[in-house]
């Protein structure tokens, strides 16, 4: 964790930490080291860090073992961040109190009281935690969160999110700008996006907006995402990086979530919480209100962006009974082409089937619009993801099915207002 927050204050203030309070408190070190993020703000200001700061922490376990968890306290200047695991048998309670403009959290007296409060949740069970440390998790998040909201600059150099909280993880931060602006997409979603980036922020993105990178966007419900999500689109990274001769860290990672869909019906604000939920902090979200991808790709500037899908999904794309006509399919897919889109299909475990449908499958021979499209002269790019570098045989309709919690009966990640 220090390594990763680049910073030389930290190691010269765990050392004392440790030294002062002993390895008793697990990660005090850890969280002095986030601390020492903001010192050289404070220096500027004529304060001394250290004089400035409070630590009340207490060593926490995440994971299939967790025993004799406590509330944990980690306390700055800016503001304090509390973690209950004792919320459920699967997720700690986070409450993040900062200061009010002005104000500082620790001065004591009335002040104490006048901070503002967020909530949130995150698991506490998932099965990652293990393999990584719930204590440098904490740290993190606070600072995040911190900056998110306002409260405080986000340190340069500060790690993401993603590098220290486990891929399956829930995690559900309340942050008011991007909370109103998800409402507020909802009501109006036409002509534009919305992006909710892994930094905490949401941005609207229209069809003039500049993108992060050359995009690959993983289109779906992720109702829940899960692993088989997760590692198709660091595939699809993969393999795009490869077409494009170029790093996979020059590239722009995405789920993209339509709040249309021809086969299930409305996406609710409800759902779009739940669902980001399991990519919060960590992955790009992407919302549309579009359901066909000539009108994805007319919002995410298509000559830039590869598309990923699964079999099942280009199938459906490739069937007339979307379109009505042979010649309106026709016409999508030209649009498309013209567009310089591409795809990256991966095979697709099919439950009605009970097999794994290949996307090397996938030939031009066997879609008539596509041959049309040669006729004029014209190619859709179409990579096939192989087998051999994905394949996971799970969906979320499996998940649902063998799972009591929904969108419609859990309100767990239901954000909180400030207060």
């Amino acid at each position: 964790m220090l390594a990763r927050l680049g910073l030389s204050a930290v190691a010269a203030t765990a050392a004392s930490v440790r030294q002062a309070t002993g390895d008793r408190l697990g990660w005090v070190a850890t969280a002095a080291g986030c601390v020492a993020a903001t010192e050289a703000g404070w220096q500027q200001r004529g304060r001394s860090a250290r004089s400035d700061m409070a630590l009340a922490t207490s060593s926490v376990r995440f994971g299939p073992r967790k025993r004799n968890m406590s509330t944990l306290a980690f306390m700055t200047r800016h503001g304090e961040l509390h973690v209950d695991p004792r919320q459920s048998s699967r997720l700690a309670k986070l409450t993040l109190k900062v200061a009010d403009r002005g104000k500082d959290v620790l001065g004591g007296g009335t002040e104490q009281s006048r901070g503002v409060v967020y909530e949130g949740v995150m698991s506490v069970s998932s099965k990652e935690w293990p393999h990584w440390e719930a204590d440098e998790a904490m740290p993190l998040i606070y600072t995040h969160w911190a900056a998110a909201v306002g409260a405080a600059p986000l340190p340069e150099g500060t790690s993401p999110l993603r590098t220290v909280i486990p891929p399956d993880a829930l995690l559900s931060l309340h942050v008011p700008k991007v909370a109103r602006a998800v409402a507020s997409f909802v009501a109006r979603p036409e002509g534009k996006a919305l992006h909710i980036t892994p930094d905490l922020t949401a941005e609207i993105i229209q069809p003039e907006t500049e993108l992060p990178g050359p995009g690959v966007v993983l289109c779906g419900s992720f109702n829940p995402l899960h692993h088989g999500h997760r590692l198709l689109l660091e595939t699809a990274t993969q393999v795009r990086a490869e077409t494009l001769e170029m790093s996979p860290h020059r590239l722009w990672p995405a789920y993209e979530i339509s709040l249309l869909n021809p086969d299930k019906g409305l996406v609710t604000y409800d759902d779009i919480m739940y669902r980001m939920a399991r990519i919060q902090g960590r992955t790009s979200v992407i919302l549309t209100a579009a359901p066909l991808f000539d009108q994805k790709a007319a919002l995410l500037d298509g000559r830039n962006v590869a598309f990923v899908l699964g079999i099942d999904t280009f199938v459906r794309m490739m069937d007339i009974g979307y379109y009505g006509t042979p010649d309106a399919l026709f016409g999508v897919l030209r649009a498309l082409a013209e567009a310089r889109v591409a795809f990256i299909v991966a095979g697709r475990y099919c439950e009605r089937r009970r097999q794994f449908l290949s996307a090397e499958s996938v030939r031009a021979d066997l879609y008539p619009a596509l041959l049309e499209l040669e006729r004029h002269g014209m190619n859709l790019e179409v990579v096939r993801v192989p087998d051999s570098r994905f394949r996971v045989d799970i969906s979320s309709t499996s998940i649902r099915a063998a799972s009591t919690e929904s969108s419609a009966s859990t309100k767990w990640w239901e954000p909180t207002s400030p207060r």
